[in-house]
């Protein structure tokens, strides 16, 4: 456990894991409204910092 520890240190969720924490109402209705709220919710299209 000792040699992956640094590994699984740097990993960051890309997705939060919350992120369909929506009301129902507010749901995506179709494939495009879903990939537009994951892509505007994604870590790694929205790099911020010295990583973007």
């Amino acid at each position: 456990m000792e040699v992956v520890k640094p590994v699984f240190d740097q990993f960051v969720q890309e997705v939060p894991m919350n992120i369909l924490d929506v009301t129902r109402a507010e749901l995506p209705q179709s494939r495009e409204e879903m990939k537009g709220l994951m892509d505007k919710k994604s870590r790694w299209l929205n790099l911020q910092g010295d990583a973007g």
